[in-house]
């Protein structure tokens, strides 16, 4: 399954919206779809982005969720959620 041109511009915003090196605080997409549609974008990221410029991708779903006891600083520390 392949997704459209506009998935790819998505992504492309995504990665351009991010702050700067130099800018402070986390630069971490969150995506919400649904579990088809999460393992569709993680093949598409993994195809279409270079990891140095998106950084490490999670995807948390279901019985995979994470087990910490801050979140959001867990969760700052990816660039795709």
């Amino acid at each position: 399954m392949t997704f459209s041109a506009e998935t790819i511009q998505m992504l492309a915003n995504i990665i351009d919206g991010w702050p700067l090196q130099t800018d402070q605080g986390p630069k971490t997409t969150l995506i919400v779809a649904t579990p088809a549609l999460a393992n569709q974008w993680f093949e598409e990221i993994n195809r279409h982005c270079d990891p140095k410029y998106i950084g490490t991708v999670i995807q948390h779903y279901g019985n995979n969720r994470l087990a910490t006891n801050d979140n959001v600083a867990t969760m700052s520390s990816f660039g795709i959620v």
